[in-house]
């Protein structure tokens, strides 16, 4: 009979997530406590559990959550995420994929806790909870010695939980067949060995049949058949390769390393600055005031570049801003507010029209220069660059 399948509560995973943080077993930590008194003065172990609370939570955290015991803590509270939260799923996801057999998933330990215990998808979750406290030192070599492992973790739920867990070694009573009135009832992992008892059977058979007809059809030669073999075994090195060099990287710079440099994409959390039109403001004001002062008496060739790169700059907020300079030295008179006025009045009439920005564009600011060659009286050839005759502006260069 299965047992009954129960949400994992709130408790356990506070518990859970402290336990595996301080790297304790999960009945070493008593409820009564609070977080700061498990953590021995260590504030940034401290910000780490609570960091970790707050993403499987989220904002149903009560402020200062490290001062409150954990049963009091676990009062009210919910995983956001049925049965567990973000923090948890992730740890488990990350255990599975650093300490399990290359190909072992969570789908199959779960399949194992169903066939064997009887358990439903939410005490699956509890179970896996309790094994995330128990992980292994190292990667486990083989499917079995994974299965021992998430045994150990049933048998500390079950006594955490007071579930009494029965061995089903079988698949369910669903699955069994009536034989006289009696269920009969098979192995999980018998069942598999069956099939695969079976499909070599059919092979031996095919190639008995090509061999009496003289055919060529061996399954061993076979280009198809060995195309795939050689496939998979292929990626079966790749799987064990990359399991290698993860697990070395994980023992070399630790498994929170490893976490932090997991890639993550959330497009919610993606941000746009402006800083480069914003500054224009700055700019806008540091010329303001300079030409006011004095410290710039005329816009010559030299200050054309800063110019056009504010130019090119405007936006609403920014023409907005000028505009208000412009009016403040209209009625001022001395020569650096009437310089002010002259240039800002210039600037809007020739890169705001009728009332619009005009589209960012390159301008040509350096002097139209031609080469010249003299030869001196005493032989020496001189060369130097001069002004182009009738060419005022880059327009006329082109043309």
């Amino acid at each position: 009979m299965d047992v009954e399948d129960v949400a994992v509560k709130p408790l356990e995973v506070i518990q859970a997530l402290v336990a595996h943080k301080l790297k304790q077993n999960i009945d070493g930590i008593d409820t009564s406590l609070a977080i700061r008194d498990f953590v021995g003065g260590k504030s940034t172990l401290q910000n780490e559990i609570v960091g970790d609370l707050q993403k499987e939570f989220g904002d149903q955290l009560p402020e200062k959550p490290e001062e409150i015991p954990l049963s009091e803590l676990s009062q009210g509270l919910s995983p956001l995420d049925n049965p567990l939260g973000k923090q948890s799923l992730g740890l488990i996801a990350r255990l599975v994929s650093s300490k399990m057999p290359g190909g072992f998933t969570k789908a199959q330990m779960c399949q194992h806790l169903n066939a064997k215990y009887g358990l439903g998808p939410l005490r699956q979750e509890g179970v896996l909870l309790v094994a995330l406290t128990m992980e292994p030192p190292s990667r486990l070599e083989s499917d079995k010695s994974a299965h021992v492992w998430l045994d150990s973790a049933a048998n500390v739920y079950s006594k955490r939980t007071g579930v009494a867990l029965q061995s089903h070694h079988s698949l369910g009573s669903s699955s069994g067949l009536k034989v006289g009135g009696a269920i009969a009832t098979i192995n999980s992992s018998e069942f598999i060995a069956a099939q695969a008892a079976q499909k070599a059977l059919i092979e031996r058979t095919l190639q008995a049949l090509a061999a009496y007809l003289g055919a060529s059809s061996n399954l061993e030669t076979d280009d198809a058949t060995q195309a795939i073999r050689l496939t998979s075994t292929d990626n079966n090195l790749k799987a064990i390769e990359s399991a290698t060099d993860l697990d070395m990287l994980a023992s070399e710079l630790g498994p929170e390393f490893i976490e932090q440099i997991r890639p993550v994409f959330a497009p919610l959390k993606a941000r746009q600055y402006n800083s480069f039109w914003n500054w224009a403001r700055q700019d806008l004001a540091e010329l303001y005031y300079n030409i006011i002062q004095g410290k710039v008496t005329k816009i010559d060739l030299g200050l054309m570049p800063n110019c056009l790169r504010l130019a090119n700059r405007f936006t609403p907020g920014v023409v907005q801003m000028l505009r208000y300079l412009v009016r403040c030295s209209a009625n001022k008179t001395s020569a650096g507010h009437a310089l002010a006025h002259k240039y800002g009045t210039n600037l809007l009439s020739q890169y705001v029209a009728q009332g619009e920005v005009t589209l960012p564009a390159y301008q040509f600011t350096q002097r139209l220069l031609m080469p010249c060659v003299d030869v001196d009286n005493s032989g020496r050839v001189c060369y130097t660059e001069v002004s182009r005759p009738g060419e005022k502006d880059i327009y006329a260069y082109v043309q």
